[in-house]
């Protein structure tokens, strides 16, 4: 049932969406990188989505302080990513513990319509890559600001 994910806080970033020329663009806020293991279901999504969205690791410089996404209506970018699942394996990383790509696809669109829901609701907008698609991805930040989670 395990779900990995990677938050990062973002100035801006662009994520290309079909390996040819369709980019999004998100502003400020963060980016959410998601893996889905063998017997992950959507059993957790609301809680890691109130968990992630309401951490206060978006600096604000109006208030001089830390501030969530929904809180401060951000944006969210999510991320499929698959190599967040792999295991090192000699000197390859093997990726025998995610989901089955079928079974992945639908709890990703899952997943990014629950967090769409949320976001909106807060004032905030969420974008997404593509399920199982290689993507580009540019990021302004102001420094790395990254957390690691594993959900159970």
């Amino acid at each position: 049932m395990t779900i990995k994910i990677v938050a990062q806080v973002i100035e801006e970033a662009f994520l290309l969406t079909d390996n040819h020329n369709e980019w999004v663009r998100s502003g400020k806020g963060i980016i959410v990188y998601v893996a889905f293991l063998k017997q992950a279901n959507k059993e957790l999504f609301e809680s890691i989505i109130v968990q992630i969205s309401n951490m206060r690791i978006c600096w604000d410089p109006v208030q001089q302080s830390k501030v969530s996404v929904s809180e401060a209506g951000l944006d969210v970018l999510i991320v499929p990513q698959a190599s967040l699942g792999g295991k090192l394996k000699s000197s390859r990383p093997q990726y025998h513990s995610l989901i089955d790509k079928v079974t992945g696809a639908e709890l990703y669109e899952d997943f990014v319509d629950q967090w769409r829901n949320y976001i909106q609701a807060n004032g905030g907008n969420v974008y997404n890559g593509t399920y199982s698609n290689r993507q580009g991805l540019r990021i302004t930040s102001q420094g790395p600001n990254t957390h690691a989670f594993e959900f159970n």
